[in-house]
């Protein structure tokens, strides 16, 4: 199953800058890690990251790249993981 090899800790950001948020994980085989953004008040309410490699890209290590720090990216985000090999993990 997907382990931590160290979980996301909160990040300080500068508009207009470039900013990375770690997400460190292992297992075999290599989990798909996603990263998901609160938008709304209820605990379900997260949309799926997708890297679109202009704004935001995921790396292979599981790092959230977002080149161009905005407004509308200040919020909570959540990293998780799974490989079809027991039970998936995530932290926000």
């Amino acid at each position: 199953p997907p382990f931590w090899k160290g979980q996301p800790k909160d990040t300080e950001a500068v508009l207009g800058k470039g900013a990375s948020l770690h997400c460190g994980i292992g297992g075999y085989p290599k989990p798909v890690i996603t990263w998901k953004k609160a938008f709304g008040t209820q605990p379900k309410d997260f949309l799926v990251i997708r890297s679109d490699y202009k704004k935001k890209s995921i790396l292979d290590n599981g790092t959230l790249v977002i080149n161009m720090v905005e407004g509308a990216d200040e919020g909570v985000y959540t990293c998780g993981a799974e490989n079809g090999v027991g039970e998936g993990i995530q932290a926000t």
